[in-house]
């Protein structure tokens, strides 16, 4: 996996096609983190690569909602709380 800082983009497409063409990936940083990934696409596994990135996204999505809830202690809820909760809810929408 290559690595490539942001400020050099703008000048270095030879390069990041050269990273991309040798490891398949490229992390772009931001003074010196990590702050973007770039992958190789082609017509043959685009559609399988936006699957998959979608599915990456997703699973994020869910581990920070799951860290949240551990955070607020949400996570220790039972059924019957989470159904009283929906059941204030929608009693105080009406």
């Amino acid at each position: 996996m290559g690595f490539l800082a942001l400020r050099e983009l703008r000048g270095s497409t030879a390069r990041i096609d050269q990273i991309l063409e040798r490891d398949g990936s490229v992390i772009v940083t931001n003074n010196g983190k990590p702050a973007y990934v770039m992958l190789d696409v082609d017509e043959t596994n685009f559609e399988d690569t936006i699957i998959d990135l979608r599915r990456v996204r997703a699973k994020r999505a869910v581990a920070r909602m799951q860290r949240t809830s551990a955070k607020l202690g949400t996570d220790a809820l039972t059924a019957d709380d989470i159904n009283a909760e929906i059941a204030a809810e929608r009693a105080a929408r009406k």
